[in-house]
């Protein structure tokens, strides 16, 4: 994992929240479009495809996302 002070964070990345202590941002562009959707963000077992900070673990990040009320 990379350490924090590594990690660039923009003035229009969006915290959504934290996975265990870890920040998890998303970003501004893609926030747009995502606003109204709730994610949630899980670890299954398996291999992701690509590049991933969690294939070492034999797990992968998967995010799930429902629809809420649009204005």
């Amino acid at each position: 994992m990379l350490p924090r002070r590594r990690i660039e964070i923009g003035a229009r990345d969006v915290l959504l929240g934290h996975v265990g202590d870890a920040p998890f941002y998303i970003g501004g562009d893609q926030y747009e479009r995502w606003r109204h959707t709730r994610l949630t963000l899980d670890v299954v077992r398996g291999r992701g495809s690509g590049f991933s900070l969690e294939a070492p673990e034999g797990v992968r990040f998967l995010i799930r996302s429902d629809l809420c009320g649009v204005p």
